[in-house]
């Protein structure tokens, strides 16, 4: 969608998506989200295009930090769901208040999601109670223990996982 919005505009450039997978609350971790960083210091890119807020972070410290960063580079953002620049003075005020909010949103799912798993595993009759936890087995209680022989298979999973490999990027 963006890329041929890019290339209706005669005048602009088209650069890249920089899209990350996973979380947005740790900008460190997201290594496209750090390229576009580089390619704005760079003087690469003077205007982002964004769905919303939302997308660029949910750590209202870190996104505006990063808006502040990019505005002293000459770089600005438009969030097409709120319909604002970074560089409209008007706008900053809401700009802030939005990430704010995302944050919180997103930290509320978070709590949601970890209360409704914990209170599944409390009944017996949990949907996760037969499902396969990979590095874990059931006890002579049907509770999940971890499984001491796939230890390290999983730990190597994740190291893997933290370094960028994937389903689609294999170790070969």
């Amino acid at each position: 969608y963006y890329e041929a919005y890019i290339r209706e505009h005669k005048d602009w450039q088209f650069n890249g998506i920089y899209a990350d997978q996973g979380t947005g609350r740790n900008l460190q971790k997201r290594k496209a989200f750090q390229q576009l960083l580089s390619d704005c210091r760079q003087g690469k890119i003077d205007l982002i295009l964004t769905k919303s807020i939302t997308r660029l972070g949910r750590n209202t410290v870190d996104i505006l930090e990063c808006f502040r960063e990019l505005k002293q580079l000459g770089v600005d953002v438009f969030f097409e769901l709120e319909k604002q620049y970074l560089s409209d003075p008007k706008s900053e005020l809401m700009i802030t208040v939005m990430a704010a909010v995302s944050q919180e949103e997103c930290w509320q799912k978070s709590q949601n999601i970890q209360w409704g798993i914990q209170r599944s595993f409390e009944d017996p009759n949990t949907k996760y109670k037969n499902r396969i936890c990979y590095g874990y087995c059931h006890d002579q209680n049907g509770r999940l223990v971890i499984d001491k022989e796939q230890t390290e298979i999983v730990k190597m999973i994740f190291a893997l996982y933290l370094d960028g490999y994937s389903l689609r990027r294999s170790l070969s």
